[in-house]
């Protein structure tokens, strides 16, 4: 793929308009596996490096303030991100998840790229860290997809094993998110999801994996990316 920068945006043939290169490429993004779930919210916490995911945002211009890593097993995943640089506490809002600093993820356990239109298989979780500041504990929220043609079953969240803690300069946030939360999660026979994610601080902004706030990536899977379910036969 040649280097492509903010100053190079490609022109639509059609419209005129100005489209990122982002939006011009269907990213695939690695998940690999782990032997088992974590036993411990201090394992759970603590991932290596080897699960950390591209960030093809880059290609537009713009800089990670935050890592997100994912790891997989036939029982669930585990979702995790790191944000440095940060200078003031946490701001977290109980009553407002969305506007809080956060991760979102988008997930759809069929990876069906063709629709525009969100299905049963289609996961929308907002994941905060909590404020270190009010002494609040790590939440997960579960959101419906708008404009869906039909909505993802509530997971039971007492399920899913948050865990947070801060760091120098920011703070890192897991989750563990069971299979029976996930609609549709068969790993063996569907090895691929469709995946995007938000990042959100209120000092440093807004990290998105591709597309930008301008494409409609909070309810149209087809601007979603791959995420390829890795079988690591040295972890079974």
């Amino acid at each position: 793929m040649e280097d492509s920068q903010a100053s190079e945006w490609q022109m639509d043939g059609t419209t005129g308009a100005i489209l990122p290169p982002t939006f011009l490429f269907q990213f695939q993004l690695t998940a690999q596996q782990v032997a088992r779930p974590p036993r411990t919210l201090k394992e759970l916490l603590h991932l290596d490096d080897q699960f950390g995911l591209s960030f093809p945002g880059e290609i537009d211009g713009r800089v990670p303030f935050a890592s997100v890593k994912i790891a997989w097993h036939e029982t669930g995943l585990c979702v995790g991100y790191e944000v440095t640089g940060k200078t003031t506490p946490l701001n977290f809002d109980p009553k407002s998840p969305l506007e809080s600093d956060g991760l979102q993820i988008w997930i759809d356990t069929r990876n069906t790229q063709s629709v525009h239109r969100a299905s049963r298989y289609c996961h929308h979780f907002c994941l905060n860290p909590g404020s270190g500041k009010s002494r609040s504990k790590p939440t997960v929220t579960q959101f419906a997809i708008a404009r869906a043609r039909e909505d993802a079953p509530l997971a039971d969240l007492a399920k899913v094993k948050l865990a947070a803690e801060t760091t120098q300069s920011g703070y890192r946030f897991v989750a563990w998110i069971p299979a029976e939360a996930l609609q549709g999660f068969e790993p063996e026979s569907i090895p691929q999801l469709g995946f995007f994610y938000a990042v959100q601080d209120a000092e440093l902004g807004q990290q998105l994996l591709t597309v930008d706030e301008e494409f409609p990536y909070t309810h149209d899977p087809s601007v979603w990316s791959t995420l390829d379910l890795v079988v690591n036969s040295m972890r079974k």
